[in-house]
């Protein structure tokens, strides 16, 4: 079908959660022939030349705020670099779920500061499905005039900039593509 698809002249793409790292294996066992649409919709990257044609990164100050709510609540978090790093607080059975899940290894560091030199483009926060809802209503109350915060699976909430939204980034890839709206 998505052969068919390419044949009559569409272009096919993937849109996920996760970085270019674990996706780009998937994206070459398809018929891909269109940019990726990544972390949520925060990066749009070609996964052949690894080219980033738009990125979206959370601002470093509410990353801090972010981090130290954590911290100091002992939320389990992962912290996703505009480098493609995936850092964490403490290595728990979350966090160790999620890298495999994801096939990317967070890596434990207790001092964040000099990886918030550049802004971020998402965390990941992990808690007990019963204890999730609690959690969204925290950040959401705290941070959700800055950021989008999203249950995307039953134990973690994601979060990156308030503008990013997988729409939006297929919406933005298909003007880089030079494709009009009646046509998506």
């Amino acid at each position: 079908a998505l052969r068919s698809a390419i044949d009559s002249g569409c272009r096919v793409t993937i849109a996920t959660g996760r970085q270019l790292g674990p996706t780009a294996p998937v994206a070459d066992t398809l018929p891909v022939n269109a940019p990726l649409i990544l972390c949520q919709g925060a990066l749009i990257q070609d996964h052949r030349s690894r080219e980033i044609l738009y990125k979206q990164t959370m601002p470093v100050e509410t990353a801090r705020q972010m981090i130290e709510f954590a911290t100091s609540t002992e939320l389990s978090f992962q912290l996703h670099t505009g480098t493609g790093e995936v850092l964490t607080g403490v290595r728990n059975p979350y966090v160790a779920r999620m890298d495999t899940i994801t096939g990317v290894s967070s890596r434990p560091v207790s001092d964040f500061g000099p990886y918030l030199e550049q802004p971020p483009l998402k965390m990941v926060f992990f808690r007990h499905p019963i204890d999730l809802p609690e959690l969204q209503s925290q950040l959401e109350s705290r941070f959700g005039d800055q950021l989008q915060i999203v249950r995307s699976w039953r134990s973690l909430i994601e979060v990156t900039d308030r503008s990013v939204s997988k729409a939006e980034a297929a919406n933005r890839l298909a003007r880089l593509l030079g494709i009009e709206q009646s046509e998506t």
